[in-house]
């Protein structure tokens, strides 16, 4: 799995996303996060946030938590941009509940099997 910016992580974004590669059972190596350059070839690609998905991803649309495909045919799962979450200082429902969905999506995408 590689996790796709838009640009480099804010300290607080990139922390976030290390605890829930982890939790995930990868670490940054097999799961790496890029915002640049080319992403290396995988099964399965998950776009963190709208302006990810527009950067890797064009002419594609998708809600949260579901599954597109790249123009090279290739699985992108959008999910809700770490920095979205991090960007508010106090713990609201909302910011709560995009948490929820973000981690519930990441898992998703971890246990979906490719054709």
């Amino acid at each position: 799995m590689v996790f796709l910016a838009d640009r480099a992580l804010s300290p607080k974004a990139a922390e976030m996303m290390a605890k829930a590669i982890a939790a995930l059972g990868f670490d940054q190596e097999s799961a790496p996060i890029v915002h640049e350059g080319r992403p290396p070839a995988a099964a399965k690609y998950v776009a963190l946030g709208y302006p990810a998905l527009k950067k890797w991803a064009p002419g594609r649309q998708a809600a949260m938590g579901q599954w597109t495909k790249t123009a090279g045919g290739r699985d992108v799962m959008l999910v809700n941009s770490p920095e979205a979450i991090v960007r508010f200082s106090v713990a609201t429902p909302a910011v709560d509940k995009m948490k929820r969905e973000l981690w519930l999506s990441l898992k998703a995408a971890k246990e979906r099997k490719q054709a």
